[in-house]
């Protein structure tokens, strides 16, 4: 059978964007009241949810500064594959880590000692990127909870799709050509808090290309986040 084309010739992607347009960007805040913290994006067809539990006491003795713990789940309805695997989990496991060390490197852990943050990360939808959705969303329910940070991490993919370079893929772009990175952005201080690449076949011209499209749509994101904080917090706040 033969396969879809991912671009069609006059340049379009299947959703209709061109090949360096985000997609849709929904933002929420506050979407649960059970929690400290909690946050939803959107992005496009993918949707995550983060929730954020604490500072609080840490459960294990330690004097040092405060912990963050990090756990992600994927519903087996997020994909259309509709099914759960040991390389799956391993992934989710993965990106636990990453989503843990990078967020560690810009909470101000010092303020919170002999405490721990539970950060919760549930995949609803997963149409690609969901890795960059769930920074997103983290960074807005760690504003939701109050957690100080050093910066708004925010988060995107980029890749090459059938020879031209994209931004924010889908996952039946992610899934064919396997040569995509996920970047993570540090807007105040303009620099790469983590990247990582689905494939380490990807040429190096390939991934600085990658990166160079990817950090330009973190930088869009950015304002759209800091615009949505601003109204949000106005709302909440109006006397």
């Amino acid at each position: 059978m033969k396969q879809r084309e991912l671009i069609s010739l006059g340049g379009l992607r299947q959703d209709g964007r061109r090949p360096c347009e985000l997609r849709r960007v929904t933002f929420s805040m506050g979407v649960s009241s059970k929690v400290n913290g909690s946050a939803a994006c959107e992005m496009g067809c993918t949707k995550v949810v983060a929730f954020v539990d604490g500072p609080k006491q840490c459960q294990q003795k330690d004097s040092g500064a405060g912990k963050i713990n990090c756990s992600l789940f994927m519903t087996n309805f997020a994909t259309a594959l509709h099914k759960d695997n040991p390389k799956r989990q391993m992934k989710l496991r993965d990106t636990a880590q990453v989503v843990k060390d990078v967020f560690e490197n810009v909470v101000v852990l010092k303020y919170y000692n002999k405490s721990q943050i539970d950060v919760h990360i549930i995949v609803l939808q997963n149409d690609g990127g969901y890795k960059a959705a769930a920074i997103n969303a983290v960074t807005l329910a760690l504003v939701d909870a109050g957690i100080s940070m050093k910066d708004l991490l925010v988060s995107s993919t980029a890749g090459f799709v059938e020879s031209k370079c994209c931004l924010d893929l889908l996952y039946a772009e992610e899934k064919q050509d396997k040569t995509s990175v996920t970047a993570v952005y540090a807007p105040a201080k303009r620099k790469l808090a983590h990247v990582s690449a689905i494939s380490p076949k990807m040429s190096t011209v390939s991934v600085s290309e990658s990166i160079s499209t990817a950090i330009k749509g973190c930088e869009e994101l950015y304002g759209k986040m800091k615009a949505f904080i601003k109204e949000y917090m106005s709302l909440k706040y109006r006397t």
